[in-house]
């Protein structure tokens, strides 16, 4: 997740526009950005109208509704949006109901009923990216419209939150692999290597409790090093 910021110069207090975003998470944090603004004596910072998440969200931007924006760093570069700051690692969490036979990825996916949030969610389109190196199509899985027990795997690309997790009771953490495996050729460097956005990523044992109850191996996507420089004058710009 990645945050722009707008230079701003002169004496009075700069006004700007912060996208709200569509996920709950996400507009907590935006609400807690404008609140923790709101003594500025230079920059006043208030949520533009409507709901935008992703692509949507740096539109948002482009057209001028907004001057700020939070979105997830899988999205693809634009060169009139800049990134100003990282603000938290999202990963890659794949949840199987815990009667589900424990397979090897892709195996797991195949036939499964998958819940990874709506169409075009960063939840789905970092999943998509992932399932393409098996070769597997959507004929080989169905995507769900809502959450439930009868999901037989949930998709949730997200900040790590056990408050979140803890609604997955009765799910286990799948792993793309043995934390051994990173750098052995398998899977999870094939999704690296396709999406050089993405890093290898471990779940310890006991992170979320009874969901991990083993090491998990995944994928999360952040810039450690720090927001790339800026190329136009203002707005956000997703990780490469």
């Amino acid at each position: 997740m990645a945050m722009g910021l707008l230079g701003a110069c002169g004496s009075g207090p700069h006004e700007l526009r912060l996208v709200t975003p569509a996920a709950q998470v996400d507009r907590d944090i935006a609400r807690t950005v404008a609140s923790l603004l709101a003594g500025s004596e230079t920059i006043k910072l208030e949520l533009a109208d409507g709901e935008f998440a992703g692509a949507a969200a740096l539109e948002a931007l482009a057209a001028g509704q907004a001057d700020l924006a939070l979105v997830s760093n899988n999205l693809r570069f634009r060169d009139d949006v800049a990134t100003v700051m990282p603000l938290y690692q999202t990963v890659l969490h794949i949840a199987r109901r815990g009667d589900r036979a424990a397979r090897d990825i892709p195996e797991l996916f195949r036939g499964a009923s998958i819940y990874a949030g709506a169409e075009g969610s960063a939840s789905r389109l970092v999943f998509e990216r992932v399932v393409a190196r098996t070769g597997m199509t959507r004929d080989d899985y169905a995507f769900t419209s809502e959450f439930g027990p009868a999901n037989d795997l949930v998709i949730v690309f997200a900040p790590i939150s056990p408050d979140r997790v803890q609604q997955l009771s009765g799910f286990v953490l799948a792993s793309m692999g043995r934390p051994e495996d990173i750098g052995s050729g398998g899977i999870i460097d094939a999704a690296v290597l396709l999406n050089p956005q993405f890093r290898p990523f471990v779940f310890p044992a006991g992170t979320y409790g009874p969901v991990t109850p083993e090491p998990v191996v995944t994928v999360a996507v952040d810039n450690p090093r720090g927001a790339p420089r800026p190329r136009s004058r203002g707005g956000l710009r997703p990780h490469q």
